[in-house]
């Protein structure tokens, strides 16, 4: 028995180019736009959008996933959580989304014209135009002010400083460390021929923009903004029942409006802008009417519903009073509150925050001279996942660890892995004498 090689039959037909198989399968396609103001996120490729905090960016894994509803519990008697929900808002209005901002406790409007606003925003860029300055003619003063309050009061170590304990620490990351923040236009050197024009490229913008307190919205850019508002107050004016029905009916129908999904066409869809849904203080006692907990519990799951097929992601506030025991002391886990526990597996991702100026009991010194208060993480987004992609990737919150703390600074906010000072740590403190001659250098605890 032979074997012989099968003869290959030759095809006539001259093999096709690259440029002839663009219809086909084949082809290479080309690459779809993201939606504005979002990024993949490098562990299940799903789309992210920034919260404007980058620490808080870093604790959910990159970024709130669209399509997902974020709960923030308050702090009695602070507003720590409104400080996020405007930092969402500013981060919204800052990549040009679509923002909505539903309320009761104020107007919606007042609400927003509170935000801050870009630390380096147009104003800035005329004044480097005119001055031709790399810091955009701020005073020596206003810079080392600037300096001093990134520093957080304390003294920079210098170049030459190094530990002293053992040479095998100097390459280890000091403890408490935060997130790197974003770089931003103000901490470059800016050449005035190349400055950022108002188109430029989305792949060049900043996916967490860098805010300062200090600083307030334009009304210009309020005016030119996507917003739309719903004050829960007006929307009892006809009917003083179903206020949560009426209030996600309300919703429904300003995504029915900006959207239309269904009706876009291919290139126009992959263009489609984000919808910011920011919501203060959920059934707080300033809405009209005080709803049972299964009205609140179907508003939330069928917001998510909503929200999960779209490109729409929603964060809402709800007030302290409600997760709180009424005995007094504060309450950082909500598993013994069977109400609290259910809105919490409704939702994709919960935080809480708990400052030390609303805390009831008495907090050391320690703890507030380096901190305004703890923050909680309850629960982590794990769509299209398993596992908490944050668990692996974080930074702050890697591990499922919750030790985490945060500081209000003049200029920004921070979160920051919460530790005590080295045991036996001293600082030095300068005192006078009552004749008016130095006295002598104390060593105080901090």
């Amino acid at each position: 028995m032979s074997f012989k090689k099968r003869a290959v039959v030759s095809n006539s037909v001259p093999r096709a180019s690259s440029s002839t198989l663009s219809g086909s399968t084949f082809a290479f396609k080309a690459k779809k736009n993201i939606p504005i103001g979002t990024r993949l996120s490098p562990y299940n490729g799903q789309l992210l959008i920034s919260t404007g905090v980058p620490s808080l960016d870093d604790i959910l894994c990159g970024g709130i996933p669209l399509g997902s509803l974020f709960l923030i519990f308050e702090d009695r008697n602070t507003d720590y959580a409104k400080l996020l929900l405007k930092y969402f808002i500013t981060e919204g209005l800052a990549h040009e989304n679509r923002v909505l901002v539903a309320s009761a406790d104020e107007e919606p409007q007042t609400l927003v014209k509170g935000c801050m606003w870009l630390s380096c925003d147009d104003d800035d860029m005329d004044n480097v135009r005119k001055e031709g300055s790399d810091n955009y003619g701020m005073k020596k003063e206003e810079r080392n002010h600037d300096k001093n309050d990134e520093n957080d009061g304390r003294e920079e170590e210098g170049e030459g400083d190094k530990m002293k304990i053992a040479w095998r620490y100097k390459g280890l990351k000091k403890l408490g460390a935060q997130v790197p923040v974003p770089p931003s236009i103000q901490n470059k050197k800016i050449s005035l021929d190349k400055l950022p024009s108002s188109q430029e490229d989305q792949s060049t913008q900043p996916f967490c923009h860098t805010f300062d307190l200090t600083k307030r919205i334009p009304e210009k850019i309020i005016n030119a903004a996507s917003l739309s508002f719903i004050d829960v107050i007006e929307v009892l004016n006809a009917d003083e029942s179903n206020l949560y029905e009426k209030l996600f009916n309300e919703i429904k129908k300003i995504l029915k409006e900006d959207n239309k999904q269904a009706s876009l066409s291919d290139e126009q869809a992959t263009s489609q802008n984000v919808l910011r849904i920011a919501i203060q203080s959920v059934a707080s006692p300033m809405w009209p009417i005080a709803a049972s907990s299964q009205e609140v519990y179907r508003f939330f799951h069928a917001l998510r519903g909503l929200l999960r097929s779209t490109n729409n992601v929603a964060v809402m506030t709800i007030p302290a009073h409600l997760y709180i025991h009424s005995a007094g002391g504060v309450s950082p886990s909500i598993s013994s509150i069977p109400f609290m526990k259910r809105i919490a597996h409704v939702c994709d991702a919960v935080v809480g925050i708990e400052s030390f100026a609303g805390s009831p009991q008495t907090s050391n010194s320690i703890y507030t001279s380096q901190y305004n208060g703890l923050f909680h993480v309850h629960k982590l987004p794990t769509i299209n996942s398993l596992l908490a992609p944050a668990t692996k990737l974080s930074i702050l919150s890697g591990g499922g660890g919750d030790q985490l703390g945060f500081k209000l600074r003049r200029k920004r906010f921070s979160i920051e892995k919460f530790h005590l000072p080295p045991e036996g740590g001293v600082g030095e403190r300068r005192t006078m004498a009552s004749g008016g001659d130095d006295g002598e250098v104390e060593n105080a605890h901090k």
